[in-house]
């Protein structure tokens, strides 16, 4: 399917990304505020996805920016695992330390972690 169009933005195109978003908006507009889903989900959901959405958004604008040298440019392992560490200091560590609204979650970060290995195996084509 995505084959057809231009390179640069099939990341955004990836049926594992559009599901990914679209279960992200579902979970964020409906079920937590109805509180649908169990509490463990609810916490875990966002963080889980948080990698795959934010390294396909990633990735295409990687390709916007530098599509004439590298059309079909992907990151590393060493770029995604970067990605993940970046997220985890500034999610659990710095903006707990900066606003009490935010919570440091060891989980979190297993959970950008799992996510970063979805977005590696399936997404970063």
């Amino acid at each position: 399917m995505a084959d057809r169009y231009d390179p640069r933005i099939r990341p955004l195109l990836h049926p594992v990304f559009l599901l990914f978003c679209g279960a992200y908006l579902v979970h964020r507009l409906y079920c937590r505020p109805n509180n649908l889903l169990p509490d463990i989900v609810n916490a875990y959901i966002g963080d889980l996805l948080c990698m795959p959405i934010i390294l396909s958004f990633s990735l295409a604008l990687m390709r916007v920016l530098f599509g004439s040298r590298m059309p079909n440019f992907v990151f590393s392992k060493g770029q995604v695992i970067f990605a993940v560490l970046y997220c985890s200091l500034i999610f659990e560590w710095v903006l707990p330390k900066l606003n009490p609204m935010y919570t440091a979650d060891f989980f979190d970060i297993i959970a950008y972690a799992i996510g970063a290995m979805v977005f590696y195996r399936f997404l970063n084509k």
